[in-house]
């Protein structure tokens, strides 16, 4: 499952960058999201899982 540490190591590697302001972050799981990460997801955080790809695909 992914947690709330892979959020903030993407946030620490787009600081590091500092070049763009408004940043968006999609995670993509097979296994799911912890609740932590869950509570933290935004309109600039988007969790999507194996089933949601499946499901935009018509499959």
């Amino acid at each position: 499952m992914i947690d709330v540490d892979e959020l903030s190591l993407m946030k620490e590697y787009g600081d590091a960058m500092n070049l763009i302001r408004i940043r968006h972050y999609c995670f993509f799981s097979k296994d799911g999201y912890t609740a932590e990460l869950k509570e933290n997801a935004t309109k600039n955080i988007r969790l999507i899982t194996l089933e949601e790809m499946y499901q935009q695909q018509g499959l």
